[in-house]
């Protein structure tokens, strides 16, 4: 049974009305986190600082930075899907998830896929609450400061290697689990 969604925030300004536009007319918004933070100057509202820097894995994917959805759980009810990594056609890998989901496809920690990305299968791995809460920010604050899902989408190397295999050579993924 699938719970309730709270209606999505009233927006605050420009960026929260593109925002909300994006998840009404097309199901979902992407955003990239494409520069290191600094002391702590997160990209929406992140309450817990300490907690933060408390925990490696969001360390890490800061470092790593990352893309990642926001309306797939508001609009179909699916979690919502980050991509860590420097990878140029991030938006576009992302909307290829949300026009599957869209289009029926459900994925869930441990899948894999051949129809995101040509020719390589993917993977969807678990994001833990505090990667979740911490890392995705937007997708936080349009579930109305509760509880959501997301999944990892993870790329492997040209070679078809995953991040934990030996002899990766692609970008840093850190495991969000």
């Amino acid at each position: 049974m699938t719970r309730a969604r709270p209606p999505l925030p009233t927006p605050q300004d420009d960026l929260e009305a593109r925002v909300v536009s994006d998840i009404h007319q097309h199901g979902w918004h992407v955003i990239s986190v494409r520069e290191a933070v600094d002391d702590h100057d997160h990209d929406h509202d992140h309450e817990t600082d300490d907690q933060w820097a408390a925990d490696p894995r969001v360390e890490a994917a800061y470092e790593a930075l990352f893309t990642y959805t926001v309306g797939l759980e508001h609009s179909f009810g699916h979690p919502e899907v980050v991509l860590l990594g420097e990878w140029q056609r991030a938006h576009p890998y992302l909307n290829v998830v949300g026009d599957l989901v869209r289009d029926g496809h459900r994925f869930a920690a441990g899948d894999t896929s051949d129809a995101v990305l040509d020719g390589f299968t993917v993977r969807f791995d678990a994001v833990c609450e505090t990667c979740r809460n911490d890392l995705l920010t937007w997708s936080h604050w349009a579930a109305g400061r509760q509880e959501f899902e997301a999944l990892q989408l993870v790329l492997p190397d040209t070679l078809g290697r995953w991040p934990d295999d030996p002899g990766y050579n692609g970008f840093p993924q850190p495991a969000l689990e």
